[in-house]
């Protein structure tokens, strides 16, 4: 019985120590190889939803020394309002399809029927039929280009609603940095000191200037023996 009771402790240690020591490992993998992988990968996202410009970088910091305001994406908002109507025109363009091929199969029952029964099939019933088998192939080709650029647009649309989403995410970050970072080094600012800060944010306009603002904050936070958590500024 004692056996068994010193068998459980000696498995419940080891169980405590190895989680600790996974822990630690997990620590050590993601400070040296997935914290650098993410950023990489954060950086060239960033890359691609301003594409590359140093014009469209800049504004997006000029929007973040404005801080947290309302910003409708109207941009998002007209593109949904283009899906709905091409979704519209799909459906359209799929109920005419449905309709001429019910034409064209009680067109072809008829004939089925006529030639069942020993009757003439009509040169007006053969050039009816004719013609509705040709539209009905227009209709389809029609409907196979819709759905392609319809597939190419809703790609488009999901890409841009995603670069839409890290790109406010971002921002929100780094406005979020800036305050808490001057919330935990207001002890040791003077007002004045304070407000040159506030006005330096507030006249960000590009990464430089964004980067000098937060490092001052990071350097004062450490003069005073504390720190503030960091992002990686893109």
């Amino acid at each position: 019985m004692n056996y068994l009771k010193t068998r459980i402790k000696i498995k419940w240690i080891l169980g405590i120590l190895g989680a600790i020591l996974l822990g630690a490992i997990g620590s050590g993998v993601w400070s040296i190889v997935l914290e650098p992988s993410f950023a990489w990968i954060g950086g060239s996202i960033f890359q691609m939803a301003t594409l590359g410009l140093s014009s469209i970088r800049s504004s997006l910091y000029k929007d973040i020394a404005m801080g947290f305001h309302e910003e409708p994406s109207i941009i998002v908002l007209n593109l949904l309002l283009i899906a709905l109507s091409l979704g519209f025109l799909l459906y359209s363009v799929f109920d005419i399809i449905k309709e001429r091929a019910k034409r064209v199969t009680e067109q072809k029952l008829l004939k089925t029927e006529l030639a069942l029964k020993g009757l003439p099939i009509s040169e007006m019933q053969e050039k009816t039929l004719s013609y509705l088998e040709r539209e009905l192939e227009k209709a389809k080709h029609t409907l196979y280009i819709i759905h392609i650029s319809s597939t190419i647009f809703a790609f488009f649309l999901l890409s841009l609603v995603f670069f839409q989403i890290f790109i406010t995410t971002y921002k929100n970050n780094a406005i979020t940095n800036f305050r808490q970072c001057l919330s935990i080094c207001g002890p040791f600012l003077s007002i004045e000191e304070e407000r040159l800060i506030e006005s330096r944010f507030s006249r960000v306009n590009n990464r430089e200037s964004y980067f000098d603002v937060i490092s001052y904050l990071y350097k004062k936070a450490e003069e005073n023996n504390t720190t503030c958590p960091k992002i990686t500024v893109f």
